[in-house]
């Protein structure tokens, strides 16, 4: 927002806004510089050629970087508390590097996500359940979890004919935020930003049934990943809550989905039954009831694909 912007003459005041100012005006610029060659370079590559650039990058990111210490810790503990096969309690070397590369070919597969439905790259389950429900008359709120390349959703919901609106989460710096923009735009959906101005709008599509509505439930805000629980105790917080809501309010059918990566640039998006969420008319009690169910629902698929699910850099069991 506007008041966010640092004016220039911050760049010669006292620390904290010399600090602010700095970033914004010449480290964002010359990282979205960076972003944006990097971005139209990997464009220009054909589709299996950009993936695999990014698993090297991702590679290299993984094993060297220092910037990512924090990520490289919590990916061992976290693997190690949800993976407890009674084996060398040290991440096996293979699951590592496939975790970070996986990252890497999601990043530069934003160049060429749009093409991947034209070239067959997208294997399908579960269209029907999709059908079936936009076929009833009622709304219809696909719910998403980020693993394997979680891009891939939108352009498999367009491409078998379902317009799509995504409740999306901005980024902080602006370059990569249009980056992020221009790619999924590309795919052909509406994006709506999780602020009010842009929610709101998405509520009333989804009662207008003019589009899909996604949301992903394993969203990170605010230092927090809210699900899956993985024995945390539940909160009503986050999108696992505010699905349930919206589902409760608008009457709409819950289906959840997510993409496994094959090999490559290859996917699965697998669509699955449409949720029997809870209505005892008691709001606060089957909140509660739906979240659970969610919780449970979303669980076992991370497990059985940990190591491409992109928030085991970031969950933690202390929040």
């Amino acid at each position: 927002m506007a008041e966010d912007v640092p004016p220039l003459r911050w760049l010669w005041a006292e620390r904290d806004r010399r600090r602010r100012a700095v970033q914004y005006w010449i480290f964002d610029p010359l990282t979205g510089l960076y972003r944006f060659a990097t971005h139209y370079a990997a464009r220009a590559l054909p589709i299996d050629a950009c993936s695999a650039l990014g698993a090297r990058f991702g590679n290299i990111a993984g094993r060297y970087s220092r910037q990512f210490d924090g990520q490289r810790t919590r990916l061992r503990e976290n693997w190690t508390r949800l993976k407890p096969d009674g084996t060398d309690p040290a991440l096996p070397h293979g699951v590592r590097d496939s975790a970070w590369q996986n990252i890497g070919r999601v990043v530069m597969e934003f160049a060429v996500i749009d093409r991947l439905w034209a070239a067959g790259r997208i294997a399908v389950e579960g269209a029907e359940h999709v059908a079936t429900a936009r076929a009833s008359g009622r709304p219809v709120l696909v719910l998403g979890v980020h693993t394997g390349n979680w891009e891939v959703i939108w352009p498999t919901l367009v491409g078998l004919g379902h317009p799509t609106t995504l409740i999306y989460q901005p980024q902080g710096n602006r370059f990569e935020h249009a980056i992020l923009r221009i790619s999924r735009k590309r795919c052909g959906i509406t994006l709506a930003p999780p602020w009010r101005a842009g929610a709101l709008p998405a509520y009333r599509a989804l009662l207008a049934r003019k589009s899909v509505l996604v949301m992903f439930i394993d969203e990170f805000m605010h230092g927090h990943v809210h699900a899956p629980s993985f024995g945390r105790p539940l909160k009503l917080q986050g999108n696992i809550a505010n699905v349930a809501r919206m589902a409760r309010m608008s009457n709409a059918v819950v289906i959840p989905v997510y993409s496994v990566r094959r090999g490559g640039a290859y996917f699965d998006v697998n669509f699955l039954p449409p949720v029997d969420l809870v209505d005892s008319g008691d709001a606060e009690a089957d909140l509660a009831a739906n979240v659970a169910k969610l919780d449970a629902l979303v669980e076992p698929i991370v497990l059985k694909h940990l190591e491409q699910w992109f928030m085991l850099f970031d969950f933690r069991f202390d929040t």
